[in-house]
Protein backbone atom coordinates (compact mmCIF):
# COMPACT_ATOMS: atom_id res chain seq x y z
CA UNK A 1 0.00 0.00 0.00
CA UNK A 2 3.35 2.40 -0.35
CA UNK A 3 1.24 4.26 -3.28
CA UNK A 4 -2.04 4.58 -1.78
CA UNK A 5 -2.96 8.25 -2.57
CA UNK A 6 -5.32 8.66 0.60
CA UNK A 7 -6.19 6.64 3.93
CA UNK A 8 -9.35 8.00 5.45
CA UNK A 9 -10.79 7.44 8.69
CA UNK A 10 -14.32 7.38 8.66
CA UNK A 11 -15.73 6.71 12.34
CA UNK A 12 -15.95 10.71 12.87
CA UNK A 13 -18.84 10.62 9.81
CA UNK A 14 -20.52 7.06 11.30
CA UNK A 15 -23.20 9.56 12.96
CA UNK A 16 -23.64 12.14 10.00
CA UNK A 17 -23.58 8.52 7.89
CA UNK A 18 -26.42 7.14 9.67
CA UNK A 19 -24.70 4.16 10.53
CA UNK A 20 -26.65 1.04 11.75
CA UNK A 21 -23.46 -0.16 13.70
CA UNK A 22 -20.05 1.42 15.20
CA UNK A 23 -17.71 0.75 13.57
CA UNK A 24 -13.44 1.28 13.20
CA UNK A 25 -13.27 1.60 9.26
CA UNK A 26 -10.78 3.29 6.94
CA UNK A 27 -10.63 2.78 3.07
CA UNK A 28 -7.49 3.22 0.73
CA UNK A 29 -8.36 5.16 -1.79
CA UNK A 30 -5.32 5.09 -4.87
CA UNK A 31 -3.87 5.91 -8.03
CA UNK A 32 -6.20 8.35 -10.09
CA UNK A 33 -7.35 10.99 -7.77
CA UNK A 34 -5.09 13.94 -9.27
CA UNK A 35 -6.42 13.10 -12.76
CA UNK A 36 -10.05 12.52 -11.78
CA UNK A 37 -10.73 9.52 -13.28
CA UNK A 38 -13.16 7.02 -11.74
CA UNK A 39 -12.05 3.99 -13.44
CA UNK A 40 -9.02 2.65 -10.87
CA UNK A 41 -10.08 5.53 -8.29
CA UNK A 42 -11.22 3.15 -5.61
CA UNK A 43 -8.96 -0.22 -6.64
CA UNK A 44 -8.08 -1.43 -2.74
CA UNK A 45 -9.85 -1.14 0.80
CA UNK A 46 -8.39 -2.38 4.43
CA UNK A 47 -11.56 -2.59 7.02
CA UNK A 48 -11.29 -3.33 10.80
CA UNK A 49 -13.99 -4.77 11.70
CA UNK A 50 -16.74 -3.63 9.48
CA UNK A 51 -20.06 -4.82 9.78
CA UNK A 52 -22.17 -2.32 7.39
CA UNK A 53 -20.49 1.03 6.15
CA UNK A 54 -21.69 3.70 3.71
CA UNK A 55 -18.64 5.31 2.24
CA UNK A 56 -18.18 8.32 -0.01
CA UNK A 57 -15.25 9.47 -2.16
CA UNK A 58 -13.55 12.48 -2.10
CA UNK A 59 -13.87 15.56 -4.58
CA UNK A 60 -16.63 15.81 -6.63
CA UNK A 61 -16.85 12.27 -6.66
CA UNK A 62 -19.44 13.26 -3.47
CA UNK A 63 -22.56 12.73 -3.54
CA UNK A 64 -23.91 16.30 -5.61
CA UNK A 65 -27.11 16.02 -4.31
CA UNK A 66 -25.96 17.10 -0.55
CA UNK A 67 -28.60 14.21 0.71
CA UNK A 68 -27.45 10.93 2.19
CA UNK A 69 -28.04 8.00 0.15
CA UNK A 70 -28.17 4.27 0.60
CA UNK A 71 -26.31 3.27 -2.28
CA UNK A 72 -23.60 0.35 -2.12
CA UNK A 73 -19.94 0.22 -2.55
CA UNK A 74 -18.14 -2.70 -3.64
CA UNK A 75 -18.87 -5.72 -2.39
CA UNK A 76 -16.77 -9.12 -2.60
CA UNK A 77 -14.08 -7.47 -4.34
CA UNK A 78 -13.34 -5.08 -1.64
CA UNK A 79 -14.47 -7.10 1.57
CA UNK A 80 -14.76 -10.79 0.60
CA UNK A 81 -17.69 -12.27 3.03
CA UNK A 82 -18.65 -9.07 4.44
CA UNK A 83 -20.75 -6.47 4.56
CA UNK A 84 -20.55 -3.84 2.38
CA UNK A 85 -22.75 -1.86 -0.48
CA UNK A 86 -22.38 -1.16 -4.26
CA UNK A 87 -20.63 1.45 -5.43
CA UNK A 88 -23.00 4.68 -5.62
CA UNK A 89 -21.70 6.14 -9.04
CA UNK A 90 -21.35 5.08 -13.03
CA UNK A 91 -17.94 3.49 -13.05
CA UNK A 92 -18.38 2.56 -16.67
CA UNK A 93 -19.49 5.98 -17.94
CA UNK A 94 -17.85 8.11 -15.24
CA UNK A 95 -21.02 10.04 -14.65
CA UNK A 96 -20.70 11.79 -11.18
CA UNK A 97 -24.33 12.82 -11.81
CA UNK A 98 -26.11 9.66 -11.17
CA UNK A 99 -27.16 10.46 -7.42
CA UNK A 100 -28.54 13.67 -8.91
CA UNK A 101 -30.89 12.13 -10.63
CA UNK A 102 -31.64 9.21 -8.16
CA UNK A 103 -32.35 11.97 -5.23
CA UNK A 104 -34.99 13.83 -7.44
CA UNK A 105 -36.68 10.55 -8.38
CA UNK A 106 -36.38 10.06 -4.25
CA UNK A 107 -38.40 13.47 -3.49
CA UNK A 108 -40.44 12.92 -6.46
CA UNK A 109 -41.48 9.38 -4.71
CA UNK A 110 -41.62 11.09 -1.57
CA UNK A 111 -44.09 14.07 -2.29
CA UNK A 112 -46.20 11.01 -4.09
CA UNK A 113 -46.57 9.64 -0.63
CA UNK A 114 -47.13 12.75 1.20
CA UNK A 115 -50.27 13.17 -1.16
CA UNK A 116 -51.24 10.15 -0.58
CA UNK A 117 -51.08 10.23 3.03
CA UNK A 118 -52.94 13.23 3.07
CA UNK A 119 -57.02 13.23 3.81
CA UNK A 120 -59.80 11.23 5.14
CA UNK A 121 -58.88 7.45 5.20
CA UNK A 122 -60.50 5.42 1.91
CA UNK A 123 -63.58 3.88 2.50
CA UNK A 124 -64.02 0.61 4.33
CA UNK A 125 -60.18 0.85 6.23
CA UNK A 126 -61.87 2.48 8.96
CA UNK A 127 -59.69 4.09 12.30
CA UNK A 128 -56.80 1.50 12.45
CA UNK A 129 -56.03 2.77 8.71
CA UNK A 130 -56.71 6.37 9.64
CA UNK A 131 -54.01 5.70 12.88
CA UNK A 132 -51.45 3.72 10.75
CA UNK A 133 -51.83 7.00 7.60
CA UNK A 134 -51.13 9.14 10.98
CA UNK A 135 -48.28 7.52 12.37
CA UNK A 136 -46.39 6.93 8.88
CA UNK A 137 -46.91 10.76 8.21
CA UNK A 138 -45.65 11.50 11.96
CA UNK A 139 -42.53 9.01 11.17
CA UNK A 140 -42.17 10.98 7.77
CA UNK A 141 -41.76 14.31 9.25
CA UNK A 142 -39.59 13.06 11.69
CA UNK A 143 -36.71 11.57 9.34
CA UNK A 144 -37.18 15.07 7.48
CA UNK A 145 -36.52 16.83 10.03
CA UNK A 146 -33.77 14.70 11.44
CA UNK A 147 -31.87 15.17 7.58
CA UNK A 148 -32.85 18.08 7.08
CA UNK A 149 -29.97 20.54 5.90
CA UNK A 150 -29.90 23.33 8.59
CA UNK A 151 -28.05 26.44 9.18
CA UNK A 152 -25.35 25.58 11.96
CA UNK A 153 -23.69 28.55 12.29
CA UNK A 154 -23.92 32.27 10.79
CA UNK A 155 -20.93 34.82 10.50
CA UNK A 156 -20.58 38.57 9.76
CA UNK A 157 -17.07 40.30 9.08
CA UNK A 158 -17.93 43.96 9.93
CA UNK A 159 -14.02 44.92 9.00
CA UNK A 160 -12.54 43.30 5.39
CA UNK A 161 -10.12 40.67 6.90
CA UNK A 162 -10.91 41.23 10.41
CA UNK A 163 -11.98 38.78 12.74
CA UNK A 164 -15.78 37.70 12.23
CA UNK A 165 -18.95 37.82 14.41
CA UNK A 166 -20.72 34.38 15.14
CA UNK A 167 -24.37 35.73 15.45
CA UNK A 168 -27.63 33.82 16.03
CA UNK A 169 -29.26 35.77 13.41
CA UNK A 170 -28.60 37.87 10.57
CA UNK A 171 -30.53 40.29 8.18
CA UNK A 172 -30.48 39.95 4.30
CA UNK A 173 -29.53 42.94 1.95
CA UNK A 174 -28.73 42.72 -2.09
CA UNK A 175 -25.24 43.13 -0.96
CA UNK A 176 -24.92 40.79 1.90
CA UNK A 177 -25.68 40.53 5.42
CA UNK A 178 -26.24 43.61 7.40
CA UNK A 179 -22.91 45.17 8.69
CA UNK A 180 -20.91 42.24 7.04
CA UNK A 181 -17.63 44.29 5.17
CA UNK A 182 -19.01 47.42 5.58
CA UNK A 183 -15.29 49.07 6.80
CA UNK A 184 -11.95 48.61 4.96
CA UNK A 185 -8.56 49.24 6.25
CA UNK A 186 -6.40 51.23 3.93
CA UNK A 187 -3.13 52.67 3.02
CA UNK A 188 -1.90 56.20 2.56
CA UNK A 189 -2.74 55.39 -1.56
CA UNK A 190 -6.66 54.37 -0.13
CA UNK A 191 -5.70 50.59 -1.19
CA UNK A 192 -7.17 47.71 0.36
CA UNK A 193 -5.26 46.08 3.14
CA UNK A 194 -6.45 42.37 3.65
CA UNK A 195 -4.42 39.40 5.30
CA UNK A 196 -2.94 38.40 2.32
CA UNK A 197 -0.11 40.98 3.17
CA UNK A 198 -1.04 42.21 6.28
CA UNK A 199 -2.12 38.90 8.42
CA UNK A 200 -2.28 40.89 11.88
CA UNK A 201 -6.07 41.82 10.75
CA UNK A 202 -6.47 38.56 11.88
CA UNK A 203 -6.64 39.39 15.28
CA UNK A 204 -8.41 42.52 15.45
CA UNK A 205 -11.85 41.55 17.50
CA UNK A 206 -15.21 43.94 16.12
CA UNK A 207 -18.21 44.08 18.30
CA UNK A 208 -21.43 45.34 17.48
CA UNK A 209 -24.44 46.21 20.10
CA UNK A 210 -26.80 42.99 19.99
CA UNK A 211 -29.85 44.81 19.04
CA UNK A 212 -27.67 45.54 15.84
CA UNK A 213 -28.76 42.49 14.17
CA UNK A 214 -32.60 43.34 14.35
CA UNK A 215 -34.22 43.64 11.01
CA UNK A 216 -35.65 47.23 11.44
CA UNK A 217 -33.08 48.78 13.90
CA UNK A 218 -31.43 51.89 13.59
CA UNK A 219 -28.25 53.34 14.80
CA UNK A 220 -28.42 55.78 17.37
CA UNK A 221 -25.39 58.78 18.48
CA UNK A 222 -24.93 56.17 21.16
CA UNK A 223 -24.26 53.00 19.47
CA UNK A 224 -20.52 51.74 18.38
CA UNK A 225 -18.69 49.76 16.82
CA UNK A 226 -16.33 48.49 19.39
CA UNK A 227 -12.83 47.67 17.71
CA UNK A 228 -10.15 45.81 19.57
CA UNK A 229 -6.87 43.76 18.97
CA UNK A 230 -3.10 42.97 20.93
CA UNK A 231 -1.46 45.93 22.71
CA UNK A 232 -4.30 48.30 21.66
CA UNK A 233 -6.93 50.44 23.57
CA UNK A 234 -10.80 49.80 22.40
CA UNK A 235 -11.36 52.32 19.45
CA UNK A 236 -15.10 53.10 19.25
CA UNK A 237 -16.81 53.79 15.63
CA UNK A 238 -20.20 55.76 16.06
CA UNK A 239 -22.70 53.58 13.78
CA UNK A 240 -24.51 56.70 12.53
CA UNK A 241 -23.10 57.77 9.14
CA UNK A 242 -19.84 60.10 9.22
CA UNK A 243 -19.94 63.29 7.35
CA UNK A 244 -16.11 63.44 6.05
CA UNK A 245 -15.89 61.62 2.70
CA UNK A 246 -12.53 59.75 1.49
CA UNK A 247 -11.61 59.77 -2.46
CA UNK A 248 -9.63 57.66 -4.66
CA UNK A 249 -10.65 54.07 -2.24
CA UNK A 250 -9.85 51.11 -4.31
CA UNK A 251 -10.10 47.42 -4.19
CA UNK A 252 -8.99 44.90 -6.16
CA UNK A 253 -10.68 46.00 -9.69
CA UNK A 254 -13.15 48.86 -8.13
CA UNK A 255 -12.62 52.39 -6.72
CA UNK A 256 -14.86 54.93 -5.81
CA UNK A 257 -15.57 57.40 -2.54
CA UNK A 258 -15.90 56.05 1.02
CA UNK A 259 -17.11 57.18 4.48
CA UNK A 260 -13.87 58.01 6.30
CA UNK A 261 -13.90 57.21 9.93
CA UNK A 262 -11.81 60.18 11.27
CA UNK A 263 -8.25 60.55 12.32
CA UNK A 264 -8.39 58.96 15.94
CA UNK A 265 -9.22 55.65 13.85
CA UNK A 266 -6.33 56.40 11.22
CA UNK A 267 -4.25 56.63 14.03
CA UNK A 268 -5.72 53.74 15.86
CA UNK A 269 -4.77 51.66 12.32
CA UNK A 270 -1.67 52.95 11.57
CA UNK A 271 0.06 52.34 15.57
CA UNK A 272 -1.11 48.85 14.98
CA UNK A 273 0.02 47.86 11.80
CA UNK A 274 3.35 50.20 11.90
CA UNK A 275 2.62 51.87 8.65
CA UNK A 276 0.15 54.73 7.61
CA UNK A 277 -3.30 53.45 7.41
CA UNK A 278 -6.88 55.03 7.76
CA UNK A 279 -10.66 53.33 8.22
CA UNK A 280 -13.44 53.73 5.64
CA UNK A 281 -17.11 52.50 5.32
CA UNK A 282 -18.80 51.79 2.26
CA UNK A 283 -21.17 54.57 1.15
CA UNK A 284 -24.13 52.51 -0.29
CA UNK A 285 -25.93 56.22 -0.89
CA UNK A 286 -23.40 57.22 -3.77
CA UNK A 287 -21.21 54.10 -4.69
CA UNK A 288 -22.19 50.32 -6.37
CA UNK A 289 -19.56 47.74 -5.98
CA UNK A 290 -20.68 45.27 -8.69
CA UNK A 291 -19.77 41.51 -8.82
CA UNK A 292 -18.34 40.04 -12.02
CA UNK A 293 -21.02 40.55 -14.47
CA UNK A 294 -20.23 37.19 -16.20
CA UNK A 295 -20.85 34.95 -13.00
CA UNK A 296 -23.44 37.45 -11.43
CA UNK A 297 -24.60 39.95 -13.78
CA UNK A 298 -27.35 42.70 -11.85
CA UNK A 299 -25.55 41.62 -7.93
CA UNK A 300 -23.50 43.62 -6.08
CA UNK A 301 -21.80 43.56 -2.77
CA UNK A 302 -19.60 45.93 -0.31
CA UNK A 303 -15.84 45.22 0.52
CA UNK A 304 -16.18 41.46 0.39
CA UNK A 305 -14.03 39.86 -2.35
CA UNK A 306 -16.92 39.48 -5.61
CA UNK A 307 -19.87 38.12 -4.19
CA UNK A 308 -22.15 38.61 -1.12
CA UNK A 309 -22.71 35.55 0.63
CA UNK A 310 -20.10 32.35 1.34
CA UNK A 311 -21.44 29.11 2.47
CA UNK A 312 -19.41 26.37 3.81
CA UNK A 313 -20.47 23.00 4.80
CA UNK A 314 -19.44 21.21 8.60
CA UNK A 315 -19.26 17.69 6.73
CA UNK A 316 -16.45 19.55 3.80
CA UNK A 317 -14.65 20.45 6.98
CA UNK A 318 -14.36 17.65 8.95
CA UNK A 319 -13.71 15.28 5.55
CA UNK A 320 -10.60 17.79 5.25
CA UNK A 321 -9.54 17.46 8.52
CA UNK A 322 -9.43 13.36 8.37
CA UNK A 323 -6.60 14.32 5.74
CA UNK A 324 -4.74 17.15 7.30
CA UNK A 325 -1.61 16.81 9.68
CA UNK A 326 -3.93 19.05 12.12
CA UNK A 327 -6.80 19.84 12.00
CA UNK A 328 -8.18 23.54 11.27
CA UNK A 329 -11.48 25.35 12.27
CA UNK A 330 -13.83 27.00 10.02
CA UNK A 331 -12.57 30.25 10.37
CA UNK A 332 -9.74 29.19 7.96
CA UNK A 333 -12.38 29.97 5.47
CA UNK A 334 -14.47 32.71 6.54
CA UNK A 335 -18.15 31.82 5.63
CA UNK A 336 -21.14 33.52 6.19
CA UNK A 337 -23.37 30.53 6.14
CA UNK A 338 -22.24 27.29 7.94
CA UNK A 339 -24.72 24.31 7.17
CA UNK A 340 -24.85 21.24 8.84
CA UNK A 341 -26.47 17.92 7.72
CA UNK A 342 -24.95 17.97 4.26
CA UNK A 343 -22.82 15.60 2.30
CA UNK A 344 -19.16 16.55 2.05
CA UNK A 345 -18.64 18.62 -0.57
CA UNK A 346 -22.69 18.43 -1.24
CA UNK A 347 -23.07 22.34 -1.47
CA UNK A 348 -21.01 22.04 -5.09
CA UNK A 349 -23.68 21.65 -7.14
CA UNK A 350 -26.42 24.01 -5.42
CA UNK A 351 -27.80 25.95 -7.86
CA UNK A 352 -30.67 27.48 -6.22
CA UNK A 353 -31.99 27.55 -2.29
CA UNK A 354 -34.24 28.73 -0.37
CA UNK A 355 -34.03 29.77 3.21
CA UNK A 356 -37.68 30.82 4.86
CA UNK A 357 -38.70 32.68 1.63
CA UNK A 358 -35.18 33.83 0.84
CA UNK A 359 -33.88 31.79 -2.88
CA UNK A 360 -30.46 32.03 -3.11
CA UNK A 361 -28.62 31.41 -6.82
CA UNK A 362 -25.24 29.69 -6.69
CA UNK A 363 -22.51 31.15 -8.63
CA UNK A 364 -19.48 29.32 -8.19
CA UNK A 365 -17.24 27.44 -6.08
CA UNK A 366 -15.11 29.33 -3.93
CA UNK A 367 -11.79 29.46 -4.94
CA UNK A 368 -8.95 29.81 -2.55
CA UNK A 369 -6.61 32.37 -1.91
CA UNK A 370 -3.78 32.78 0.96
CA UNK A 371 -6.06 33.90 3.57
CA UNK A 372 -6.94 29.59 4.93
CA UNK A 373 -3.03 29.90 5.36
CA UNK A 374 -3.57 32.20 8.22
CA UNK A 375 -3.96 31.07 11.41
CA UNK A 376 -6.76 33.28 12.66
CA UNK A 377 -5.95 32.63 16.45
CA UNK A 378 -1.96 33.68 16.05
CA UNK A 379 -1.86 35.89 12.56
CA UNK A 380 0.57 34.05 11.75
CA UNK A 381 0.58 32.13 7.96
CA UNK A 382 1.19 28.77 7.66
CA UNK A 383 3.96 27.28 4.97
CA UNK A 384 1.49 24.56 3.19
CA UNK A 385 -1.77 23.68 5.10
CA UNK A 386 -4.78 23.45 4.17
CA UNK A 387 -3.96 24.09 1.01
CA UNK A 388 -1.54 22.05 -0.34
CA UNK A 389 -3.87 18.50 0.83
CA UNK A 390 -6.67 20.83 -0.82
CA UNK A 391 -4.80 20.93 -3.90
CA UNK A 392 -4.70 16.56 -3.95
CA UNK A 393 -8.32 16.45 -3.88
CA UNK A 394 -10.34 20.06 -4.39
CA UNK A 395 -7.51 21.74 -7.09
CA UNK A 396 -9.40 22.52 -11.02
CA UNK A 397 -6.63 19.94 -12.47
CA UNK A 398 -8.66 17.29 -10.22
CA UNK A 399 -12.33 18.49 -10.90
CA UNK A 400 -12.21 19.37 -14.06
CA UNK A 401 -9.78 17.14 -15.67
CA UNK A 402 -10.72 18.22 -19.42
CA UNK A 403 -10.13 21.70 -18.80
CA UNK A 404 -6.83 23.50 -18.67
CA UNK A 405 -5.50 23.65 -14.88
CA UNK A 406 -4.56 26.76 -13.45
CA UNK A 407 -4.11 25.93 -9.77
CA UNK A 408 -6.87 26.70 -7.97
CA UNK A 409 -8.11 25.17 -5.05
CA UNK A 410 -12.01 25.14 -3.73
CA UNK A 411 -13.68 25.62 -0.52
CA UNK A 412 -17.17 26.63 -0.41
CA UNK A 413 -20.01 28.07 -2.60
CA UNK A 414 -20.21 31.85 -3.34
CA UNK A 415 -23.81 32.72 -4.24
CA UNK A 416 -26.00 35.88 -4.52
CA UNK A 417 -29.41 36.47 -2.82
CA UNK A 418 -32.22 36.52 -5.84
CA UNK A 419 -34.52 39.03 -4.13
CA UNK A 420 -36.69 39.08 -7.67
CA UNK A 421 -37.95 35.43 -6.88
CA UNK A 422 -38.04 35.77 -3.24
CA UNK A 423 -40.49 37.86 -0.77
CA UNK A 424 -39.07 40.64 -2.33
CA UNK A 425 -40.40 43.98 -2.84
CA UNK A 426 -40.07 45.09 0.90
CA UNK A 427 -42.38 41.81 1.41
CA UNK A 428 -41.66 39.68 4.69
CA UNK A 429 -38.81 38.84 6.93
CA UNK A 430 -35.16 39.05 5.92
CA UNK A 431 -33.96 37.61 8.87
CA UNK A 432 -32.48 34.05 8.98
CA UNK A 433 -31.44 32.04 11.96
CA UNK A 434 -29.35 29.94 13.40
CA UNK A 435 -31.42 26.73 13.06
CA UNK A 436 -33.16 27.67 9.88
CA UNK A 437 -33.74 24.57 7.22
CA UNK A 438 -32.26 25.03 3.58
CA UNK A 439 -33.83 23.54 0.66
CA UNK A 440 -32.37 22.66 -2.50
CA UNK A 441 -34.59 23.33 -5.40
CA UNK A 442 -32.37 22.96 -8.34
CA UNK A 443 -29.55 21.53 -8.44
CA UNK A 444 -25.95 22.34 -11.29
CA UNK A 445 -26.08 19.49 -13.81
CA UNK A 446 -22.01 19.25 -13.09
CA UNK A 447 -18.83 20.37 -11.30
CA UNK A 448 -17.42 21.90 -14.32
CA UNK A 449 -20.76 24.45 -14.14
CA UNK A 450 -19.82 25.48 -10.16
CA UNK A 451 -16.03 25.53 -10.95
CA UNK A 452 -15.36 27.81 -13.06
Amino acid sequence: FADFLFIASLVSQSRRLRLTNRFSFAVVFEGKMASGSLKNLVTSAVTVGVTEARARIFGHMLNPTGQRSPHKILRKKLFGDKVAEWYPYDIKNEDPNVLAREEKERLSKLEMLKRRNKGPPQKGHGRRAAKRNKESRRREREVEMEEALKIQSLFIYPIKSCRGISVPQATVTQTGFQWDRYWLVVNYKGRAYTQRVEPKLALVESELPKEAFLEDWEPTKDTFLVVRAPGMSPLKIPLTKPSSIAEGVSMWEWSGSAFDEGEEAAKWFSDYLGKQSRLVRFNKETETRPSPPEFAAGYSTTFADMFPFLFASQASLDLLNTLLPEPVPINRFRPNFLVDNCEPFGEDLWDEIKINELVFQGVRLCSRCKVPLVNQETGVPGAAEPTETLMKFRSDKVLMPDKKARGKVYFGKEMVWNWNISNSEGKGSKTIRVGDTISVLKMMTSITEAAV
